[in-house]
């Protein structure tokens, strides 16, 4: 589920919000800063698209060596039990496990 929201929001970074930049222009005004920021990572992914890719590939694989030690799968699960919502939900659910 989230690659398929991954894959939707950079095709629609990639693809649509470059089409819309032409209407942006067309319109002559002054565009909001949420606005500005949206494209400005559009633009960020369509042209820049190689470097986000390694940096992911290099993250995934930092945290992989990280996660296959002892100390690395305490923190992993630490830092699990403190996200807001999906903490409890963790918790409660290696309680049933239990």
């Amino acid at each position: 589920m989230a690659m398929v929201g991954v894959l939707t929001i950079t095709v629609l970074l990639t693809f649509v919000i470059p089409r819309m930049m032409t209407m942006f222009a067309d319109l002559g005004q002054s565009l909001p800063l949420p606005t500005l920021i949206l494209l400005a990572v559009s633009h960020a992914v369509q042209y820049y698209w190689w470097f986000i890719l390694i940096v992911c590939a290099c993250v995934g694989f930092l945290f992989v060596r990280v996660y296959q030690t002892k100390e690395g799968q305490g923190q992993n699960d630490a830092w699990l039990l403190k996200v807001p919502v999906f903490g409890d939900m963790v918790l409660k659910l290696e309680i049933a496990r239990f």
